[in-house]
């Protein structure tokens, strides 16, 4: 269970990742989404690690992730 719960982070992480690269390949990309995707990214790889780590990783909004 614990595996397939870092690995759904590091997937959604990895999709971030995805539109950063895309967004940075076009001409004058929205800089602020980017800059959110990436914040966004690191968050999800830091839930990875702390899964991995055993840390509870509590929720901070309403909407559920999985």
């Amino acid at each position: 269970m614990k595996k397939e719960i870092i690995l759904r982070w590091l997937k959604k992480a990895e999709s971030d990742l995805k539109l950063i690269r895309y967004g940075l390949k076009i001409e004058d990309p929205p800089n602020d989404a980017l800059c959110f995707h990436s914040q966004q990214a690191i968050e999800k790889y830091l839930k990875a690690f702390l899964t991995f780590k055993d840390t509870r990783v509590k929720k901070t909004h309403a909407w559920k992730c999985f």
